[in-house]
């Protein structure tokens, strides 16, 4: 996906929350955004959104002498989501369908932002997502494409949301599928590292991978090693985020999207409205 002028002004607001993250001194803070704007003054728009902001939030944690502002956000999104696991499990166990359900949580989950929302309620989000579904859901495809396959390659987001997308992928172990849980090789914003997704076992659940490339999404043509080989092998794929959804492209291999709407271009994108949810195959 293309990114839009739009964009700029998103990817300003979001420079200026990085550096709230570190200081609150206001000399600093012009200091990013005017690196941020020079950068942006030359931009190639026909690339993603993602792989732009990649590019502008590493400027930042330069200039702002800390490569990981949003540690202490992580963790905090990691505890909230903690504090509604058991919830999640116990409605999965009771469901008639315990993937959907799975689904609708940790697709709930992807409310947590460490940059354009700003504060959010995670367990509210969840039982919004669990009480009033998906406005696109492709679902059922889902379901017709996984009786096919073997191999699944999960695309996590966020820290704090990876606590959910465990819970789906046991629901794909379940059903007999190989999972392999692919996560960003370095940080950026509150997105899941290999540390985070290790420190709440997701490897019990899946083999844990991360793309090979510093930006956030997939954009194929950045990723190495491991990655390229799961995405090669993969029956299906199954993502997370705005950002994968941006820079993910399959032609020959289903790919499912579940996303919580935070960008007014990537909702134009899918048809939808800011703030609602979705699950579109690409």
């Amino acid at each position: 996906m293309k990114a839009s002028p739009y964009c700029l002004p998103c990817i300003l607001r979001q420079v200026l929350n990085t550096a709230r993250q570190v200081t609150e001194d206001a000399w600093l803070h012009r200091k990013v955004l005017s690196e941020a704007m020079l950068h942006l003054a030359k931009v190639d728009l026909d690339r993603s959104p993602a792989e732009i902001i990649s590019e502008v939030e590493r400027l930042a944690c330069k200039a702002l002498g800390n490569h990981d502002p949003f540690a202490a956000l992580k963790k905090q999104h990691t505890t909230a989501a903690l504090a509604v696991q058991d919830r999640v499990k116990e409605a999965i166990a009771a469901a008639d369908d315990p993937l959907r359900v799975a689904l609708l949580a940790a697709i709930g989950a992807n409310v947590l932002d460490g940059a354009v929302l700003g504060p959010v309620d995670l367990a509210q989000g969840v039982e919004l997502a669990l009480a009033q579904g998906l406005v696109l859901d492709d679902y059922p495809e889902l379901l017709k494409d996984l009786e096919g396959a073997r191999r699944v390659l999960y695309v996590c987001d966020s820290a704090g949301e990876i606590v959910l997308d465990r819970l789906v992928m046991e629901q794909l172990r379940g059903r007999g599928l190989e999972v392999a849980c692919a996560v960003r090789r370095a940080v950026v914003l509150n997105d899941a590292v290999r540390a985070d997704a290790e420190a709440l076992g997701l490897g019990e659940v899946a083999s844990v991978i991360d793309t090979g490339s510093d930006d956030m999404g997939v954009p194929v043509p950045l990723t190495a090693g491991e990655f390229r080989e799961h995405y090669q092998a993969a029956d299906l794929v199954l993502a997370k985020g705005a950002a994968n959804y941006e820079t993910l492209l399959r032609d020959d291999t289903p790919a499912y999207f579940g996303i919580w709407v935070k960008c007014p271009v990537v909702a134009r994108d899918l048809g939808v409205e800011v703030g609602e949810r979705v699950l579109v195959r690409r």
